[in-house]
């Protein structure tokens, strides 16, 4: 049962939208300091998803929960997430080619399941440092692996 009884899905659409505009400003904001260091970028990605899925109330990222909500893949809402998703992976995925990663798509793809880690883990663990430090960590040792590069 969806968590929006009876809605046509245009709220929905909107309000997904919305989170995708944010999400977009989260990636902005995380990496255009460090513009032309794309091994540090993603890193800093996994900071910003780490401050933002541990903050208290969250409840997680609202485009994963929407796939698990409208799982009717010809659902409008259930592309929404899907799409937003396959961006995200094809911006990872960029980002490793472009810090000359061994395998840029393992890297994407570890990195990822570090972020879809910190939403699933932020909002039951709320208000645990341990899990920020713990997550950018392992994103650095996982890019490190993979680049060979120091990050500072």
């Amino acid at each position: 049962m969806s968590a929006w009884p009876g809605d046509s899905g245009c709220n929905v659409d909107i309000y997904l939208e919305r989170c995708r505009q944010d999400w977009a400003a989260t990636v902005e904001r995380a990496t255009q300091p460090l513009d032309g260091d794309p091994a540090g970028q993603l890193v800093a990605i996994v900071r910003a998803v780490a401050d933002k899925a541990t903050l208290p109330g969250t409840r997680g990222c609202a485009l994963r929960n929407t796939h698990a909500e409208f799982p009717d893949a010809t659902h409008p809402a259930h592309k929404i997430s899907v799409e937003h998703f396959s961006v995200l992976r094809a911006q990872l995925r960029a980002l490793a080619d472009q810090a000359g990663a061994s395998n840029p798509c393992m890297l994407a793809d570890r990195i990822m399941l570090i972020i879809e880690g910190l939403y699933a883990n932020g909002a039951v663990l709320d208000g645990d440092d341990t899990l920020t430090t713990t997550a950018v960590t392992f994103a650095e040792e996982v890019v490190r692996a993979q680049t060979q590069k120091t990050l500072t």
